[in-house]
């Protein structure tokens, strides 16, 4: 009985931390993906400054070393930033934690934004 008790006691301590840690965490790879879309989007401004075509990838900027090969080329969920280019703005985004994109966690980065 002194053993399930301390292990009952033992689940509702980790679970207690986890219910305490949990927002602090998501903050915190929100916070890491908006400074990696930050890195990312400078990258590729750089890129489209010099005259180059299109829009370019992550790949791409690593390939043609406007970004360090050592850069975060995905976000903290472990998907993959994407770059979009039109005629008036140039983003990095991610769909966020649940991996769709336009809910309320996206991350997005807009060049020339403060």
């Amino acid at each position: 009985m002194e053993a399930g008790l301390v292990a009952s006691a033992a689940v509702a301590f980790v679970t207690g931390l986890w219910l305490w840690s949990a927002p602090k965490s998501r903050a915190k790879e929100q916070d890491q993906a908006q400074r990696d879309a930050a890195i990312i989007v400078v990258a590729a401004a750089a890129w489209i400054d010099r005259g180059e075509r299109g829009c370019p990838t992550v790949s791409k900027l690593v390939e043609e070393r406007d970004l360090a090969p050592n850069a975060r080329r995905d976000d903290p969920w472990g998907q993959r930033f994407r770059i979009e280019c039109d005629q008036e703005r140039l983003s990095v985004w991610s769909p966020g934690a649940d991996g769709r994109r336009s809910t309320g966690d996206d991350v997005r980065v807009v060049a020339g934004a403060d």
